[in-house]
Parts: structure tokens; C-alpha cells; sequence
């Protein structure tokens, strides 16, 4: 007999799958039991409430993206700020990544709009960001590190969402520009 830590697991991977493959449009807890493979009730007795499905997928993918930002920039590499904010910003726009950023950009919206469990989760994701960024940057000495992590952010997430929203050539030339811009 499966357990249900285990059914639950299932359920997030399910859940996952289906939050980056359709954002947060197919939310409804009806889409999401049946994404899940559950039904209603079922997937009200793995977790408290939308809010708690919600927060754990979310949770589940910005682990997941985490990790693979973690295979593409180890914790040993310490880059310089433009060499960073370069390398960074081509691997968020890759492929790989794009429903990643399209689900960031549904999510910071939501927060934007005084929505829960958004507000929460966005404030989260910026704290753990501005602390991945400060562990892998080499930044100029005696600065605020955590002040350049987050005009670091900034910069990066500005050229992601004008790349995830358009297709030409201004978001390279931008990115070719960094070095200018920041310096080191």
C-alpha cells in the first residue's frame, strides 16, 4: 500500500509538470486535482488548502530551478558582477529555462497585485535569488554586496522579461553591453 507522504510526492510532481507547462491560468482546484490525478477531496487530504497546493508546487520548481542554476553556476565559481550578470542572463533566457521565467513573471504579477499566497512566495524568491547572487559574485571591495545582488537582479530580470516578451535582437545587444554599464 502507498503511503501518503508518497501519494503526495506524486501529486507535486504531477502538479509541477502541469503549473510550468500551463502557469497559473489552470489553478482552479478542480484543474489542479485533476492535473494531480486525484480527486477534490483526495487532493484536499494531501494538502490544507489551494493556497498550500500552490505554495508547495511553486516551492518544488524554484528548487528545481535552483538546482539546475546551481549545475550551470557552482558555488565554488566566483564571477566577476558583468561576467555574472552576462552568463546569467543568456542562461535564464535559454530553452531550458523558459517556462521557468514565463511562471516567475504570472507569479510577480499576482504579487503585484496584493495577491496570497504571491506576496509571500515573491518576497521568497527575491531573498533567495539576492543571496544566490552574493555567494557567486566577486564584488567590488567595500560594497553593499547585497545592495549590488539586488541592481544585479534588477538588471537581469529587466532583460529576461523583455526577452521573454519579444524576439529580436535588442535584448543581445543589451547583454553585450553589460560589461560597459557595470564594469567589472
Amino acid at each position: 500500500m502507498v503511503g501518503r507522504e508518497e501519494q503526495r510526492a506524486k501529486a507535486v510532481e504531477r502538479l509541477s509538470a502541469h503549473v510550468l507547462a500551463t502557469g497559473l491560468s489552470q489553478t482552479s482546484l478542480r484543474q489542479l486535482a485533476s492535473a494531480a490525478d486525484v480527486s477534490d477531496r483526495m487532493l484536499l487530504y494531501y494538502f490544507s488548502d489551494k493556497n498550500d497546493v500552490l505554495v508547495t508546487v511553486l516551492g518544488s520548481l524554484s528548487a528545481d530551478l535552483a538546482q539546475r542554476l546551481a549545475l550551470a553556476f557552482p558555488e565554488t565559481q566566483i564571477l566577476p558582477v558583468s561576467e555574472l550578470a552576462v552568463r546569467l542572463t543568456r542562461e535564464l533566457l535559454s530553452d531550458n529555462h523558459r517556462p521557468y521565467i514565463r511562471l516567475g513573471v504570472e507569479i510577480m504579477s499576482a504579487a503585484a497585485r496584493k495577491e496570497q499566497p504571491f506576496m509571500l512566495l515573491s518576497e521568497g524568491i527575491r531573498a533567495t535569488f539576492i543571496q544566490w547572487i552574493v555567494t557567486r559574485m566577486d564584488a567590488p571591495e567595500g560594497s553593499d554586496r547585497e545592495a549590488v545582488a539586488a541592481i544585479l537582479l534588477g538588471l537581469i530580470d529587466g532583460l529576461v522579461l523583455i526577452g521573454a516578451c519579444v524576439e529580436d535582437d535588442l535584448v543581445e545587444r543589451a547583454i553585450e553591453t553589460i560589461p560597459t554599464l557595470v564594469g567589472r
